[in-house]
């Protein structure tokens, strides 16, 4: 995209929305988007105004902005090409990830060492739904939500040297730490693989 002249990019970015098949690699396709999130959102005096993670609810694109001073969870409707907003909400802090499971996002915030989780039933108005506070097994302070994954309610988060962190999270109930999971050097990343 940053090859293309900024009509070309944003011709793209459009008929990408209207892709109605799953992609056989996903990634690639996110990342596309994203970058063409950045390069839409970017301005000369404010570098920091990019989009720094999106997950996608539906026919919505939920889209952390990269703020450094009022990072903003936005909602963008993916069926039209100019993605308008149609919601918002403040965060902690700029996301590293964000993954969505039913009608909630979990929000990874990096070094704050917090998943936000962010109630999306109605795309127009999202709400805090809870957060997930990571801690250094060593008592330290070298922790960061990397990366969260769900799957029937437990969320996996990849909290850096808090190693993988493991917590119940059940609609409309404060979430729990159920383990540590201990992995060598610090979890950046947590995924499925079947049973795995």
């Amino acid at each position: 995209l940053p090859l293309l002249e900024p009509a070309a990019a944003r011709e793209v970015c459009a008929k990408l929305t209207e892709v109605d098949q799953p992609p056989s690699e996903p990634e690639s396709i996110r990342q596309v988007i994203l970058l063409g999130l950045k390069m839409r959102r970017k301005d000369a005096e404010k570098e920091d105004a990019a989009a720094s993670a999106l997950g996608l609810l539906g026919n919505y694109l939920v889209v952390s902005d990269g703020s450094s001073t009022q990072p903003q969870l936005h909602i963008l409707d993916a069926r039209v090409g100019t993605l308008p907003e149609v919601g918002s909400m403040p965060l902690p802090a700029p996301a590293r990830h964000i993954a969505i499971s039913g009608h909630r996002a979990f929000v990874s915030l990096g070094s704050v060492g917090i998943v936000q989780l962010v109630e999306l039933t109605d795309p127009t108005q999202p709400g805090p739904a809870g957060q997930l506070q990571l801690s250094d097994p060593l008592g330290g302070h070298w922790y960061s939500a990397e990366k969260a994954t769900v799957s029937g309610g437990i969320v996996h988060v990849a909290a850096g040297g808090g190693k993988v962190m493991r917590f119940l999270a059940p609609v409309g109930q404060s979430p729990t730490l159920l383990e540590r999971l201990t992995v060598q050097g610090d979890a950046t990343a947590v995924g499925f693989a079947g049973r795995y």
